[in-house]
């Protein structure tokens, strides 16, 4: 396994796409996914808002800044390289966040910690085994009366699945990639 792919049959984790991952916000639209999932998930001041698989932060730090200096927002993913430079985008704007490097399937927080729990793009990456008991965990660490987003990739038409097929084994390739995500 290459040193900058991490697993640990959590899901697969994008460390090595930390340095360039921030170009995809380039992507037209992009923005407004993060903008309409903080409006799904009805994130107001004053929130306490988990983000999880939060990559560089970018979905994080926008919910900081709804939330304000009263709310509390935390972000964890598996990738060490991301959730650095998610500290690092937060310390340069100046915004009190919680970043940490942890799986779904064992949240590192209190019963109850949270208003709302998102998580946008991430789920695909994850194992079956590990999204049944990360969604657990999810439960766990809402307040309740409280909620969670999943915005996620839903699987291609049939005519795509040739090109999926193809891209899996890439993904692969120094990881593992949970195959049961293209059944």
């Amino acid at each position: 396994m290459r040193e900058s792919t991490r697993t640990v049959s959590q899901g697969f984790a994008l460390d090595f796409a930390a340095g360039w991952y921030d170009l995809l916000t380039l992507v037209p639209g992009e923005r407004q996914l993060r903008e309409m999932t903080i409006e799904l998930a009805g994130i107001k001041p004053g929130d306490r808002v988990l983000d999880v698989g939060c990559g560089t932060g970018r979905l994080a730090l926008l919910m900081k800044s709804v939330v304000g200096e009263k709310g509390h927002v935390a972000g964890i993913d598996l990738a060490p390289k991301m959730v650095a430079r998610a500290q690092r985008q937060a310390e340069k704007r100046g915004l009190e966040t919680d970043f940490r490097v942890a799986s779904i399937a064992a949240l590192p927080f209190p019963d109850g910690s949270f208003d709302v729990v998102t998580s946008s793009l991430m789920a695909h990456h994850l194992p079956r085994r590990i999204k049944q008991v990360g969604f657990a965990e999810v439960c766990r660490v809402l307040r309740p009366g409280s909620h969670f987003l999943l915005c996620d990739f839903g699987p291609p038409p049939e005519r795509w699945m040739w090109v999926t097929r193809l891209l899996v084994p890439l993904l692969r390739w120094g990881g593992e990639y949970p195959e049961d995500n293209i059944e």
